[in-house]
């Protein structure tokens, strides 16, 4: 809204979100606001994040019994957002290998990000061996495709194709 601050709560995350190297949308409504574009806006994005929940829980069913992968787990307290289906693979897989027999195979896969701490604006400021587990999982796992447009076959067969990946 309008006041002071809500104005520098909402700047304040554009701000630190654009350091960390995020991109942020704020939507903001013409005034006078009425309740019905906001609350569809937010009923959009509930129905976007239940349909990623769906899609990740389907992968982590057909992904239960694959050895050599761990799948993230989440603290009760926790609420993710599923919005990008993370595995990361044992030391013994190599991950560039596996990404690009994935790719080759018609699979758009992405190495998950390096650490925060290796981003430009603070790579001066911190040292990798402080950060050992960061750079382990980051080294060491992928996203897959996780599309709101993704079908269940669609979701079988990428689950197929990176089992295969692991047996060569």
């Amino acid at each position: 809204g309008d006041m002071a601050p809500s104005q520098i709560y909402v700047r304040n995350k554009e701000k630190s979100a654009n350091e960390v190297g995020l991109k942020s949308e704020v939507i903001r409504y013409p005034k006078p606001v009425e309740e019905k574009p906001e609350l569809d806006k937010m009923e959009e994005l509930h129905n976007i994040l239940a349909i990623r929940k769906r899609k990740m829980e389907f992968y982590y069913e057909l992904f239960e019994h694959v050895p050599g992968i761990k799948l993230r787990t989440f603290k009760e307290w926790c609420s993710p957002v599923h919005w990008m289906m993370t595995l990361t693979l044992d030391d013994n897989y190599n991950r560039g290998q596996i990404l690009h027999d994935l790719i080759e195979k018609g699979i758009d896969c992405r190495q998950m990000i390096n650490p925060v701490h290796r981003a430009d604006h603070f790579r001066n400021h911190f040292v990798d061996k402080n950060y050992p587990n960061s750079i382990k999982i980051s080294s060491q796992s992928l996203h897959l495709p996780s599309a709101t447009s993704l079908h269940r076959d669609q979701i079988r067969n990428i689950v197929k194709e990176f089992e295969s990946c692991l047996s060569t």
